[in-house]
């Protein structure tokens, strides 16, 4: 299946996070819904603004690298 995959501006991720129900604290942070910090699935490591991916169709707020990449598509490969 083929995935699209558009760029977002920190305004724009702004506005999506505040729909999801996440925040971004005063260090560019992302916090859930409760306050409590996101954590990126693939790097165990705290989501922020400047390396947020959120791929399309799916709710996973990770950390942007190559390797963060390669891992959703393993995990992933049909969403």
């Amino acid at each position: 299946m083929e995935k699209e995959i558009i760029s977002l501006s920190k305004d724009e991720f702004k506005i999506l996070l505040d729909v999801l129900n996440f925040r971004i604290d005063e260090q560019g942070r992302i916090l859930d819904q409760n306050g409590e910090k996101v954590i990126c699935p693939f790097t165990q490591k705290q989501v922020e603004l400047d390396t947020l991916s959120i791929m399309p169709g799916s709710l996973i707020l990770m950390n942007t690298s190559p390797l963060t990449l390669s891992e959703y598509f393993y995990q992933y490969p049909d969403d």
